[in-house]
């Protein structure tokens, strides 16, 4: 019996440390653990990641206060901002959620972010972005590590 213990370079401290006790076939081990990440901790890190910009985007999405407008509402644009999994652009080893806003429930979404000839920009979904990419990164690699711990435990399946 070889035991291995490991704290993977992108983790950070405590955020996993496992044990792994290798027997037998060692190679398929080691393959059907990577497979295992692959396909239970990816994806749910990537969606705890979009999480964090899509609710700094409806915070920051800017809100109607002028007088009744012809399809324009008061948190009409707040009520169309949406995270969803992107399965045309994600693959086996990448997952990719897309944070916007509707545009059939808020077609004024784009002239907010980016301004038009008669209005300037007032931003909300790049400086969500911005303002919490670390962040972000950072809740996505601690829910890696959650769903690798319960890999290690034996109670993901």
């Amino acid at each position: 019996m070889w035991t291995w213990h490991a704290r993977p370079p992108w983790a950070g401290a405590d955020v996993v440390d496992m044990s792994i006790s290798l027997f037998g076939n060692i190679e398929g081990q080691l393959d059907a653990f990577a497979d295992a990440i692959r396909e239970q901790a990816v994806r749910p890190a990537a969606r705890q990641a979009a999480l964090v910009v899509y609710e700094e985007a409806k915070i920051r999405a800017p809100e109607y206060k002028g007088p009744p407008k012809q399809g324009i509402k008061p948190g009409q644009l707040k009520a169309a901002i949406y995270h969803a999994f992107s399965p045309e652009s994600s693959n086996d080893n990448v997952k990719v959620y897309r944070v916007g806003w509707n545009h059939a429930k808020a077609p004024h979404g784009h002239w907010m972010e980016f301004g038009n000839a008669r209005h300037p920009a007032h931003p909300f979904i790049r400086p969500a972005f911005d303002g919490t990419i670390v962040w972000a990164l950072d809740r996505g690699r601690e829910r890696a590590g959650e769903v690798i711990r319960e890999i290690i435990a034996g109670t993901k399946t």
